[in-house]
């Protein structure tokens, strides 16, 4: 349907997490590679236009201020009618964020050959996959595809220089980023705060040399990693920085790409860290390691708790983090020392082998 000769114009909409845009950048990479002369234009929130202006597969960023809703819904579309004005056609519109408001949205704002709408499909070998198999006139090609070598996003490098200077970041010592906080809509994947401090502890006692720890979040984290930077003992020889609310989007990714490791839970700051290609671990309870495991990294579930009702992903129907507290802060220290239960992704609906790497 699409000509790799031409150059067709692709609208791709996605607005909001920080985890979700991430893993819809393979999709961009793959149609790149098969139309090498598409033109992808990204609708994104605006807290997210400087980061996917650092993607080499998106060619302009549009942003979109504020959360689509009943309330600034016209004032939103007028906006994007004048920042569109130029380019009414797309050879197709690729609508990641799949609600009525969005839909509404494209609704007369631009012409489109093709309308892709994405539909959540919880038994997707990975959330990447699925935004990319809801467009079947693409399927053919992008489900025989790998992800593409990472990282995702390049950043200038005078930026990403002064914020190792800033955060005194030691090229050879190991650096360690651990990201305690998941955001306050979704509280309950997040590790215990005391996990976080008891593996802090390992990594005081038992590593040598020990590594400079920093402490990831945004704002609403500040005081968790304050807690926990301070609960240190005086004569701890691991250096812990507190870094939640001190960085800039651009900064966080350029810091997360010069770790050894990234530590978090199913979290965006853990999936970035993925796509810049470090090696990151995921802690998993109520959300599926297999669906949201960071590209190329590891994740370990707390699969052996099994909660009486089933469990959502935006709603835990016992409002406990029993099933994350049944991570200890050994298991994630021995899987960190012995590699183990790194997952493998395969797409049963297409038969293929789904390789992280």
């Amino acid at each position: 349907m699409f000509s790799e000769h031409r150059q067709d114009h692709f609208l791709v909409h996605r607005q909001g997490a920080l985890g979700d845009l991430v893993h819809t950048i393979p999709l961009l990479a793959t149609i790149k590679q098969h139309i090498p002369l598409a033109r992808i234009v990204y609708l994104t929130s605006t807290v997210n236009e400087e980061l996917l202006r650092s993607c080499s597969w998106v060619d302009e960023v549009v942003g979109i201020e504020g959360k689509l809703n009943l309330f600034n819904f016209f004032a939103i579309k007028d906006q994007l009618q004048k920042n569109l004005e130029g380019e009414k056609f797309y050879a197709g519109i690729i609508d990641l964020q799949s609600s009525w408001r969005s839909k509404l949205l494209f609704d007369g704002l631009v012409t489109s050959v093709n309308k892709y709408d994405y539909a959540k499909n919880p038994q997707s070998a990975h959330v990447w996959l699925n935004f990319a198999e809801t467009y079947r006139p693409l399927a053919p090609y992008l489900l025989e595809q790998k992800l593409a070598p990472r990282p995702y996003f390049t950043l200038p490098e005078p930026l990403v220089e002064r914020a190792l200077l800033r955060v005194k970041f030691n090229p050879y010592k190991q650096n360690i980023a651990l990201i305690p906080g998941v955001g306050k809509h979704r509280p309950h994947r997040a590790w215990p705060a005391k996990n976080w401090l008891n593996l802090i502890r390992i990594f005081n006692s038992r590593e040598s040399p020990t590594p400079d720890l920093y402490l990831i979040g945004g704002e609403e984290e500040r005081l968790l990693c304050q807690e926990l930077q301070s609960s240190m003992p005086r004569e701890a020889i691991v250096r812990v920085v507190n870094l939640a609310g001190e960085l800039s989007l651009l900064e966080l990714a350029g810091l997360l790409g010069k770790c050894d490791t990234v530590i978090g839970g199913d979290t965006g700051p853990t999936h970035l860290a993925g796509a810049m290609g470090t090696n990151t671990l995921g802690l998993f309870g109520p959300t599926s390691a297999k669906r949201h495991l960071p590209f190329g990294g590891l994740g370990l579930r707390a699969d052996e708790y099994q909660c009486a009702q089933s469990c959502t992903e935006k709603l835990c129907a016992r409002n406990v983090a029993n099933c994350m507290e049944a991570l200890t802060p050994e298991q994630v220290w021995l899987v960190l020392k012995e590699d183990q239960n790194r997952i493998q992704v395969d797409d049963s609906s297409s038969g293929q082998a789904f390789e992280l790497y």
